[in-house]
């Protein structure tokens, strides 16, 4: 985001996002799903950690990263 918002912006999302969101604990078990997902999905490794979140919470990613398009448990804006 802080390539194409400015501080203050950025700083209000991040702000709206640690509201609406839970924190999840990386333990080693989302650690080697998010291994196995980065392989197995063709991911980027932060995109992994976020997919194998979503498998493991029995969740969606909601998301507009092209990383993401076509994937099973993504719901995906434009």
């Amino acid at each position: 985001m802080k390539r194409i918002r400015e501080e203050d912006e950025v700083v209000g999302y991040v702000e709206t996002i640690k509201r609406l969101c839970s924190i999840i604990h990386v333990d080693e078990k989302l650690t080697f799903l998010a291994a196995d997902t980065h392989i197995s999905e063709k991911l980027p490794a932060i995109d992994a950690f976020v997919y194998a979140t979503a498998i493991q919470l029995g969740g969606k990613v909601l998301t507009g990263d092209p990383h993401f398009k076509g994937k099973e448990r993504v719901v995906f804006i434009d």
